[in-house]
């Protein structure tokens, strides 16, 4: 419907006509009243009522502020508008929950973003993080999603102290919800989760639902033998990229959260930042990976990782494809060069991940908050063969 209105080049912010559009598609319910009563009598009913008590305008409002947060619909030149996103849903309407909507509608909820004064928090993500790290948590407490301020690891920590809150004082008293909030809590979010397969409820409890084996997937194909494989193109941190289109998207990081929206930007800092610290002598390349530093005969690899509160998945993540990368990317492009591989992270990883790292002969450099770095295994030393000191 919003798509239809806007190639009439309507208001999608004007509540009213999206209200009476969505009326008129049948997607709106006038409570009371079923299907065989005629529309403009109904409607001609709503607006004499205050504007605030319309429950078009209601649904309207509140299904245009869902799909902006979807990044569904976004302003293009001063009007709302469908993103490619949402375009390309259309196109897979017949077939809602193919393989390439399915991937679509994910993304989507898991780039979900609340954002108030305390701070930024993904609640889709924090709620199947709470169902994985406590699994049969009852449904009733999946809302607590909504309830952090952060995605911070703290944060975290307190819901699942609200979660394991004994009896006398369960979690939505201790806040003060009401019971109404309660109920609106866990309307939308746990249903979407259930219809990307991604979160099984049984008897009242929530798990994370494991992947179904007869599930149609998109593989990764990699090239033929002999193709042209390299994408490699220099690197100038100081270009605004933006995000990288879809198309152009390699296939290695196609689950990689550091695409997310709202992780994007966060990465590309952290990559500009770290690139800062090499000496302006060395040649910098980009491609499917992230930054390749050339000196000679040595060769640095790096991959930078945003850590929120996945930090296990994401240094397993990068090490994935620094091997990758440097099999298939970097290898074939400089065969004789010694390669000195480095994760580069925005946070501090805990000390059995460095260790891990560090046995696996990959260098880790952290960003701390205050904007200093360090390196945090003895990997990192191959850094200063590059001009970097900490």
């Amino acid at each position: 419907m919003f798509a239809s209105l806007a190639q009439n080049d309507a208001d999608l912010r004007d509540d009213g006509v999206v209200g009476d559009a969505l009326a008129r598609a049948g997607a709106y319910r006038f409570r009371g009243h079923n299907d065989s009563e005629d529309i403009d009598e109904l409607l001609v009913a709503e607006h004499a009522k205050s504007p605030s008590d319309r429950g078009t305008r209601t649904m309207a409002r509140e299904l245009r502020r869902t799909f902006e947060g979807l990044h569904l619909l976004s302003p293009v030149a001063g009007a709302l508008r469908p993103t490619s996103d949402a375009v390309r849903l259309l196109e897979l309407g017949s077939d809602p929950m193919v393989p390439e909507a399915h991937a679509i509608w994910r993304r989507a909820f898991h780039d979900l973003a609340i954002t108030d004064p305390d701070g930024t928090s993904h609640p889709y993500e924090i709620m199947l993080r709470l169902a994985g790290e406590r699994p049969g948590i009852p449904k009733s407490l999946l809302g607590l999603a909504l309830e952090a301020k952060d995605d911070s690891q703290a944060e975290f920590q307190r819901l699942l102290v609200l979660v394991d809150g004994n009896e006398s004082e369960p979690a939505w008293e201790k806040l003060g919800v009401t019971r109404a909030n309660r109920a609106n809590s866990i309307k939308v979010l746990p249903a979407v989760a259930e219809q990307l397969r991604e979160l099984a409820i049984v008897g009242g409890g929530a798990y994370v639902a494991l992947p179904d084996p007869l599930e149609p997937r998109q593989e990764h194909r990699r090239r033929s033998t002999g193709a042209v494989r390299s994408r490699r193109r220099h690197y100038d941190r100081n270009r605004n990229r933006g995000r990288r289109p879809e198309a152009h998207q390699p296939t290695t990081r196609s689950y990689d959260p550091d695409l997310s929206a709202a992780r994007y930007q966060s990465h590309e800092q952290c990559l500009a930042a770290f690139d800062a610290l090499i000496a302006t002598s060395f040649v910098r390349w980009e491609g499917d990976y992230d930054l390749v530093v050339e000196g000679g005969a040595d060769l640095l690899l790096a991959e930078v990782k945003t850590i929120r509160t996945d930090a296990d998945n994401q240094v397993r993540l990068g090490l994935g494809q620094l091997l990758y990368y440097e099999h298939f990317d970097v290898r074939p492009d400089w065969p004789n060069a010694a390669i000195s591989r480095v994760l580069v992270v925005d946070s501090e990883l805990d000390q059995e991940l460095q260790v891990f790292l560090e046995a696996n002969e990959v260098g880790l450099v952290s960003r701390l908050p205050d904007g200093a770095w360090t390196a945090s295994n003895r990997a990192a030393q191959a850094l200063s063969n590059f001009g970097v000191s900490f």
